[in-house]
């Protein structure tokens, strides 16, 4: 149960810090210095890159989301949390 939990835990924190580290820090970043560097064709390219990085991260996240409700329903079916 208590292994349950952990698996649930770090499932979590993938997914949430995925898309914290992704929305506060990629994006802002790939923006900023493609922009910079390339003017109107640098904010479209890093529009591409970003993209792209979403579209692979989907994939993290749907893995993250199923192990979750697997955990989840884990956790249901053998019963309360431990004292």
């Amino acid at each position: 149960m208590l292994a349950l939990r952990y698996v649930y835990v770090l499932a979590l924190v993938v997914w949430l810090g995925g898309m914290l580290i992704l929305g506060a820090l990629v994006a802002p970043t790939t923006f900023e210095i493609l922009q910079a560097n390339g003017g109107s064709q640098g904010r479209e390219l890093a529009g591409v890159l970003f993209g792209a990085t979403l579209a692979r991260f989907h994939y993290v996240a749907y893995a993250a989301g199923a192990l979750l409700l697997l955990t989840l329903g884990a956790m249901r079916v053998l019963g309360p949390r431990p004292a």
